[in-house]
């Protein structure tokens, strides 16, 4: 099931970031380098050019590659936090299929391996502000709650998060220089986030809807 869902991911999340790059730089201009798009649209690409071979390893190898890719393809502030993402999730994949326990646990380490490598919590206008949310809503869940509710907790929570970087400080490289003159602003990193987090929710509901 895994490598179906991965897959299907992958192709999805090219689509959506190559069709938002412009929105993603230009939300990055007002706070850094004005790239954030351009450079997570690359990743996202090769990302899927490779998504038969990355599909075909058990999943915390495929991570943990994906987290290479990343962090050498889009490189920047930004690369560094989704390789972290991703290496951290890697990290508790296990073997086999994730159940909802071990899907959890992937999260709340993909959380931890963000905070180690900003060295900030939550409220520091990053990736990590809806990440957090999000992890932390569907914790609140219990075993067994059918996809499309996840989905939809998880596009609620992201969605909410995301709206609330505007009255955040930057705290994190390159957006930190800017103190006070970052509010009013969206977080690129955290938009792009959101916008990943909404594939992966709604393929993951399509799929339990069409097994």
């Amino acid at each position: 099931m895994h490598s179906r869902l991965l897959t299907s991911i992958l192709e999805r999340v090219e689509r959506t970031i190559a069709e938002r790059r412009g929105e993603l730089d230009a939300l990055d201009a007002a706070l850094g380098d004005g790239d954030h798009g351009t450079r997570l649209a690359a990743a996202c690409a090769v990302l899927h050019r490779e998504a038969a071979a990355l599909s075909a390893r058990p999943l915390g190898e495929a991570l943990a590659s994906m987290a290479r890719v990343v962090g050498e393809v889009m490189g920047g502030s930004g690369g560094r936090m989704y390789a972290a993402l991703l290496r951290g999730m890697a990290s508790a994949a296990g073997e086999g299929d994730p159940d909802w326990p071990r899907t959890l646990a992937m999260l709340r380490a993909g959380r931890l391996a963000l905070e180690r490598e900003s060295g900030l919590g939550r409220g520091a206008k990053t990736i990590l502000d809806v990440v957090a949310p999000v992890v932390e809503a569907l914790e609140r869940l219990p075993e067994g709650v059918d996809a499309e509710r996840v989905a939809g907790l998880a596009l609620a929570a992201a969605s909410h998060a995301l709206h609330h970087t505007r009255e955040l400080i930057a705290a994190w490289e390159p957006a930190d220089r800017l103190g006070h003159e970052s509010l009013e602003h969206i977080d690129p990193g955290a938009c792009s986030a959101a916008l990943v987090i909404g594939v992966v929710a709604g393929t993951l509901a399509s799929l339990s809807d069409h097994p």
